[in-house]
């Protein structure tokens, strides 16, 4: 005998049925959420959606910081590009040089030194605005056009990118800062 195709779906999405509220039984009948064929519930809109929504807050909280760098990064890159041209392999490993070189200054002025452990001190919560990274990212960019209206020849790789990852570190520090103060 063949189910329903309404069964076959149910079948499908079983394993994401199960939910605290519930205790994985149906609303209506009481059985187990997926029992053939009689149970046919369906996850109430606003429990899909509450955790919908939480799993959307720790997406964007796990990708603030890395996006904010990756901003910052590629609109450097776009600067000093607009300015100097595309690079070759050697400007772009000037490019590295320099973002790497200006991470591990910061690095050890925040750790004490580079050879210490990189651990990520707990964080209080902070509002959704700190994660928007503008001012952080356009004192980036800021920085990065001042070296290449500054500076001709390949050196314009090398700092850009340092002052660019200096700058964007910094700021985000402070608006750390800023949004605890608040």
């Amino acid at each position: 005998m063949l189910w329903p195709a309404r069964s076959v779906v149910l079948v499908a999405v079983r394993p994401f049925m199960y939910l605290p509220a519930t205790n994985g039984r149906c609303l209506s009948s009481g059985l187990p959420i997926g029992t053939f064929p009689r149970c046919t519930c369906k996850l109430p809109k606003n429990m899909i959606r509450s955790r919908y929504r939480r799993s959307l807050r720790a997406a964007v909280g796990a990708s603030a910081a890395p996006y904010g760098f990756t901003l910052s990064t590629w609109t450097t890159g776009a600067v000093l590009t607009h300015s100097r041209g595309i690079p070759d392999a050697f400007e772009a490993l000037l490019f590295l040089a320099g973002a790497v070189l200006g991470f591990a200054v910061v690095g050890g002025i925040a750790f004490g030194g580079v050879t210490k452990r990189l651990e990520r001190e707990a964080e209080e919560p902070r509002p959704l605005w700190t994660s928007l990274h503008f001012p952080s990212v356009a004192l980036a960019i800021g920085a990065a056009s001042l070296v290449a209206w500054a500076l001709r020849g390949d050196s314009a790789w090398i700092v850009g990118s340092f002052c660019a990852t200096v700058a964007y570190l910094l700021t985000l520090a402070a608006e750390g800062i800023a949004a605890r103060e608040k």
